[in-house]
């Protein structure tokens, strides 16, 4: 009969603590990196985002500001349009040898 090779019994117990200790650091290492990443977003994201909210709120006032300003030339320039219809229509009138009727 062939001997055979045996290799000695491995403790498993030694097995489990090693398993145990990367999980641990793993866990560790990933809390660590889940603290540096919420103190970034407390020191950078935050104050920006909060300029940001800043920056928008004062643009939409500029942009409603121009939009009143746009509304008012408009009508200035549907003044300006109508009196100079009204002008031409006079001048038309005083000019020798038209026909245009006059106006009331």
């Amino acid at each position: 009969m062939a001997i055979q090779e045996t290799t000695p019994p491995r403790n498993i117990m030694i097995g489990y603590k090693e398993l145990a200790a990367l999980a641990v650091t793993i866990l560790v290492i990933a809390g660590a990196i889940m603290g540096a990443m919420q103190w970034a977003v407390a020191t950078v994201v935050t104050p920006l985002r909060d300029e940001i909210r800043r920056e928008m709120t004062a643009l939409r006032g500029e942009i409603t500001t121009l939009r009143g300003e746009l509304t008012d030339l408009r009508k200035d320039i549907s003044d300006l349009s109508n009196r100079v219809t009204r002008i031409e229509t006079i001048l038309e009138q005083q000019r020798p040898g038209t026909m245009a009727p006059d106006t009331p």
